[in-house]
């Protein structure tokens, strides 16, 4: 049996241990998550979600197990073999596997369910005051770095380049990791970034720290087309008073982080879930700040997997659902 690195959230302690991941529904009465890498934001909200299932674990018996994995399309592929339970995965890959597109072109996985999505990762743009860009139409001509090829931020600004007909000029070099995005643009080496991310993000706390920067509005009528024609995005705003120069909100969109199960996962173990994270509602938001702007309304956008009918149940019970 294949050992994985994982995280065993206890009622009074975190231990780090190597276990087999196993199934909810067998004798040991275990949930398993997979989420991220260690320094990415998924990993910590996995051990959040875990959290809340373990506080009610007089009551139900679960122990809950969160596992460091390459992400999204991995967790996909995880939890619809039953190698895990819940994994955290974008809504765009949701989407993906559903319809058999990208990496599960020719393969679509129709047992896919959804339980509730977590928090919007924007398409944000971030450009330095003075090179006069307000709107995401005044990045023509203008020299911006929007991820690696190949990248789910490069896909996206492309996406919105195309639509608009706006050509801004490839920023040199063409590679550039995180950590030097706020370096190249507040030393006039680019005129704007791109970056597809929770909020508060390090890179554009970072900008705004350093020098004078301002959060570019996405929207429009175009945008709305883009969001109408692509059921995996949808419209957010990042927020006022977040970052130094940007007291207002910005309208922007983008895919939504989400917690995806097999139809196979037991409806009262989907139930369970659902509920520990919604009954604990305000702790859960007080776990991470990417979830600090988070409604419980908000936890049901972005989905494009059915609904997984444990879930179902619990939203309908509480009124969230008709």
């Amino acid at each position: 049996m294949q050992l994985r690195a994982v995280i065993i959230i206890a009622s009074t302690a975190a231990a780090i241990m190597l276990a087999s991941t196993q199934s909810a529904s067998g004798a040991d009465k275990l949930i398993s998550v997979g989420s991220g890498g260690i320094s990415g934001v998924y990993f910590p909200l996995g051990g959040a979600i875990c959290r809340q299932i373990e506080t009610g674990r007089r009551d139900h018996g679960y122990r809950c197990m969160v596992e460091s994995t390459e992400g999204s399309v991995s967790n996909i592929n995880a939890v619809l073999s039953r190698d895990l339970d819940l994994g955290l995965a974008q809504s765009d890959a949701q989407y993906t596997a559903v319809k058999g597109l990208g990496p599960f072109k020719d393969r679509p996985q129709p047992k896919l369910r959804a339980l509730f999505s977590l928090y919007p990762e924007l398409f944000t743009v971030v450009a330095r005051l003075d090179a006069g860009i307000n709107r995401i139409e005044d990045l023509q001509d203008k020299r911006v770095y929007a991820g690696d090829t190949g990248s789910a931020t490069h896909a996206i600004a492309e996406l919105v380049f195309s639509a608009l007909g706006v050509k801004p000029r490839d920023a040199k070099p063409a590679s550039m990791s995180s950590t030097e995005l706020a370096a190249a643009l507040c030393e006039n080496r680019i005129d704007a970034f791109a970056v597809i991310a929770g909020h508060p993000n390090a890179s554009v706390q970072q900008a705004a720290n350093s020098c004078a920067t301002n959060i570019v509005a996405v929207a429009g009528p175009v945008i709305d087309g883009l969001i109408r024609d692509h059921p995996f995005l949808a419209q957010a705003s990042v927020p006022g008073g977040m970052y130094r120069g940007a007291e207002r909100a910005q309208t922007s969109f983008g895919v939504f982080a989400t917690l995806v199960a097999s139809a196979d996962l037991p409806d009262a173990t989907a139930y369970l879930v659902t509920k520990a994270v919604f009954e604990h509602f305000d702790a859960f938001k007080r776990s991470h700040p990417a979830l600090a702007y988070v409604s419980r309304e908000s936890m049901l956008a972005g989905n494009t997997a059915a609904f997984h009918p444990g879930a179902l149940r619990y939203f309908r019970e509480s009124g969230l659902m008709k």
